[in-house]
């Protein structure tokens, strides 16, 4: 009976000093478990709003960049420079582009070389050109003519008249009086767009001088009179009914 007796004067002694120890660690329990996890969520709640607002800021800008451009003026330069740099190989328009300037040029194409390799344009096997984005394809051409006849070919080429193409390579094998034969070895490019589009909020492309200067070139050209365009959303594809 007496150390139940000390026991209970203990307590009577001290019980202000260990209820408040007890309020006091079920406070610091209860802060722990459930005040700290909601401080953390309401840092990351403001965190987010100052990134979306700082997304907000750029969109706004963005959107008064992309407002202030000529639309038209870009949807034609794009219209034209799919034509001149395709996002795949595209043969078909490389002899369309020969054959064009065969006629404006006066000289007679003899012989054109393609290296085929791999049509696919996902191919791992395709040739990236130094220094750029786009993909080449070689190409050797034989042609007949004058030698004015042949600057004004290789003029057409450089003035973006049809596919995009470089010769870096004239091997001259022989000539009959005025006539020349000449072997042309280059490389004709094209250029695979992007399967997905930046982020809203990512930044614009600058255009640098030189470029912006190449696409009033762009602009300026003439599209071919047998270039159509198809909006394949409004053209129905294969048969919904393979018996009719």
């Amino acid at each position: 009976m007496k150390t139940k007796f000390d026991y209970l004067s203990y307590l009577h002694q001290y019980e202000i000093l260990i209820a408040s120890s007890g309020v006091l660690m079920i406070v610091i329990v209860l802060t722990f478990n459930m005040l700290l996890p909601n401080l953390n969520h309401a840092n990351q709640i403001y965190a987010q709003g100052q990134d979306l607002k700082k997304k907000v800021e750029l969109l706004t800008q963005k959107d008064s960049s992309l407002t202030s451009l000529n639309y038209q003026f870009y949807k034609d330069v794009f219209l034209k420079s799919s034509q001149i740099l395709p996002e795949n190989k595209d043969y078909v328009s490389l002899i369309g582009t020969f054959d064009l300037l065969e006629k404006q040029s006066g000289i007679t194409i003899v012989r054109t070389d393609f290296q085929l390799g791999v049509v696919s344009t996902s191919s791992a096997t395709l040739q990236r050109a130094a220094g750029t984005a786009a993909f080449m394809i070689p190409i050797s051409v034989e042609v007949m003519g004058n030698l004015e006849g042949l600057r004004k070919f290789l003029d057409l080429v450089s003035n973006y008249n049809g596919r995009l193409m470089t010769f870096d390579e004239v091997t001259v094998n022989n000539k009959q009086s005025d006539t020349l034969d000449v072997v042309l070895s280059g490389r004709a490019f094209f250029y695979i767009l992007p399967g997905t589009l930046g982020s809203i909020d990512s930044p614009l492309p600058k255009l640098e001088k030189s470029q912006d200067a190449i696409l009033q070139k762009i602009n300026l050209l003439s599209l071919p009179q047998d270039t159509v365009t198809v909006d394949l959303d409004k053209n129905s594809i294969g048969k919904k009914n393979l018996f009719q």
